[in-house]
């Protein structure tokens, strides 16, 4: 119409929603390329920003597959750790349903095994956890474990007075010992390894955020990763080792826990995994090396921050250390230290690295939370310290 003579240029540009000077442009286009020269140059070519359709054919395959009993959620964290494919939840959600593939999000299959196992290397996630019960005797014992999803095979087992950190820290030491270190631990609830109390000490506050409870520790130290999967998927899992406890248990005169620690391990342990555990579907196993230059029996222990008094003495609520001169140092007073208390109840100062001190075994107990007689109305004015409790150290 503009070539026509029946409204000019400027009209046009208004009746198509562009500027004046957008317009020219255009009009010149047309008269070197004609009505071609219109369309977006893009127009017809694929976008930068698409997914490649190698990786969209290589995630239908891994999810019709390998990780066919995966939920969305859990191949989206799979494909990234395992292939480096970088993709949202709702990107792999899309392609599964363009594809007619449909995932049921409670990670559930028909299949007991399939259900559970659904790891493909062993040592990729580790299932841990705590059941409390009367197993043996009138009195409740808690019967921790942990299992290989891959694999279903126990990996460490004990039984405890309660479900304490101790435990934890305990079934984390045996793994990486006898396995190696795994890729990720995983349960149905956090407060097992998070901290529930509510102090925080005056460095927190000043820090703006709290220090991890003495699992965290030690995960954070190994590198491994903690997961929280679906009670109903997880107690499809502990529900094989409690009907087998059950049935090894009936009839025998066990009331304490050292008899039953002695008939758990290996045996119970071993007859376990000759009944229920499955090969993996990848013959590679995912353990990790335990980092170099890293102490295990440090690692899987309670941690104590602290400083040396003025008489080289640390004292720890009821628990004081003496802290000698050595070859480097005559004396260590006000020196901030490490404090840990092994697992076998003996324990170590260290100073930059290097044992300073060392005491003799006491009971093993988790560090509890102290407020300085001085500034009781202070909230920020709090010490983590050993007391000598009755009871077990509960998970923190």
């Amino acid at each position: 119409m503009v070539f026509g003579g029946y409204i000019t240029l400027r009209e046009a540009a208004g009746k198509i929603g562009v500027s004046y000077r957008q317009a020219k442009r255009l009009k010149q286009a047309f008269i070197r390329s004609g009505a071609r020269s219109v369309l977006h140059g893009n127009t017809g070519r694929p976008s930068r920003r698409a997914l490649n359709n190698n990786i969209r054919m290589r995630i239908l395959h891994l999810a019709r597959t390998r990780y066919a009993a995966l939920n969305d959620t859990q191949l989206t964290l799979k494909v990234q750790a395992e292939h480096g494919i970088s993709l949202s939840r709702e990107t792999i959600r899309r392609i599964l349903r363009a594809d007619g593939i449909k995932k049921n999000q409670t990670g559930r299959t028909g299949s007991a095994n399939a259900g559970t196992a659904c790891y493909a290397s062993e040592g990729m996630m580790v299932l841990w956890g705590g059941i409390t019960k009367k197993w043996f005797g009138q009195e409740d014992s808690c019967f921790m474990a942990a299992i290989d999803t891959a694999t279903l095979r126990c990996l460490a087992a004990h039984f405890f007075p309660t479900q304490t950190t101790e435990g934890y820290l305990w079934l984390m030491r045996e793994i990486v010992r006898t396995c190696g270190v795994p890729r990720a631990f995983c349960q149905h609830s956090r407060r097992a390894v998070r901290r529930i109390d509510s102090t925080w000490t005056l460095e927190e506050e000043l820090r703006g955020e709290r220090d991890p409870s003495q699992v965290e520790r030690a995960l954070q130290a190994l590198g491994i990763a903690h997961y929280l999967e679906s009670k109903r998927r997880i107690m499809g899992i502990t529900a094989l080792f409690e009907t087998f406890l059950a049935g090894q248990f009936a009839g025998r005169d066990i009331t304490e826990l050292g008899k039953a620690n002695q008939l758990l391990a290996p045996g119970l342990i071993a007859a376990f995994n000759r009944s229920h555990a499955c090969r993996p579907v990848d013959k590679e196993a995912a353990w990790k090396q335990l980092p170099e230059g890293a102490e295990l029996e440090r690692i899987c222990s309670f941690f104590y921050s602290a400083t040396v008094q003025h008489n080289n003495k640390i004292v720890l609520g009821d628990m004081e250390i003496d802290v000698p001169p050595d070859k480097q140092r005559i004396s260590f007073a006000q020196t901030p230290v490490e404090v840990r208390q092994l697992l076998d109840g003996s324990w170590r100062v260290y100073y930059q690295n290097r044992i300073i001190a060392q005491h003799g075994p006491t009971p093993v107990r988790a560090p509890v939370p102290s407020r300085s007689s001085r500034r009781s109305s202070d909230t920020g004015n709090i010490s983590w310290i050993y007391a000598m409790l009755d009871h077990g150290s509960l998970c923190d």
